[in-house]
């Protein structure tokens, strides 16, 4: 919770600056809504107690043959207030976030298989293996983003922006689930979400965009922009695979106040 008050704390402070530089003029604010979605390219974690297929890979785990999905998804408001000259805009806000990630197993040419082997116990010389199909991690998260936009052009209809963001979210919940080769396994669910971390309690990400904002600059305006890079800033996002870099898809409607 310091953190998160930490971090409100700033961005008053930085609205507060923003009125101290730019001046008392009068100048746009607008308030907005706004929903994207990410993508992720991901690379696994070194999971030693996960096999391919028994027979061929009994000595060692197989991240190069299991398959994963990671999705962000996030709804939130924000405020953008513009400077004098029109050309840069401070966004902040609250936003809702959930990620989802999953891990599976490839069918190719070495193995027809759709299901891995996750070590569930070895005792002396007993050794027993879980068939699982797929395991799947979704986390909660509320969050405050920080975005810079610059719009380079003159004020017309439509304008060309780039935009420079950052955000911190705190996680308020997380669930995982495992689909079983054999559903007469589901007994052992548990025990399988066990061998996997749960997320960090905060996660923090830097991103890049480029837009277009749709209508006049004292009328209602529609942005849509693509975002990439997007790099996380924190370790451990996910129980389940560790995010390198990936981009996707804002749409934010405005009105000025």
């Amino acid at each position: 919770m310091f953190k998160i008050s930490s971090t409100l704390f700033l961005v008053f402070f930085l609205f507060l600056i923003t009125d101290t530089l730019f001046g008392q003029q009068e100048r746009y604010r607008f308030i907005g809504v706004e929903s994207g979605i990410d993508f992720q390219d991901c690379e696994l974690p070194e999971f030693e107690f996960i096999r391919g297929d028994i027979s061929s890979y009994g000595a060692g785990n197989v991240a190069n043959d299991l398959m994963w999905y990671f999705q962000k998804w996030y709804l939130g408001i924000k405020i953008e207030i513009r400077s004098n000259n029109n050309k840069f805009g401070l966004f902040s806000g609250l936003r809702y976030t959930k990620i989802n990630t999953s891990l599976g197993k490839f069918s190719n040419w070495s193995s027809n298989t759709d299901f891995f082997y996750l070590l569930y116990k070895q005792e002396g010389t007993t050794t027993e293996y879980l068939k699982i199909k797929e395991i799947n991690q979704s986390s909660n998260y509320l969050g405050i983003p920080i975005e810079i936009r610059y719009l380079p052009f003159k004020t017309g209809l439509f304008r060309l922006f780039f935009k420079a963001a950052a955000e911190i979210n705190y996680r308020l919940n997380t669930t995982s689930d495992v689909v079983f080769y054999n559903n007469a396994m589901e007994y052992y669910q548990d025990d399988v979400i066990n061998k996997f971390d749960e997320p960090n309690n905060f996660y923090s990400t830097l991103y890049f965009s480029v837009g277009w904002k749709f209508g006049k600059d004292n009328k209602p305006n529609i942005n849509l922009e693509a975002s990439f890079p997007s790099f996380f800033l924190t370790d451990n996002s996910s129980g389940l695979v560790k995010p390198i870099t990936g981009g996707g898809f804002q749409l934010n409607i405005q009105i000025p106040f």
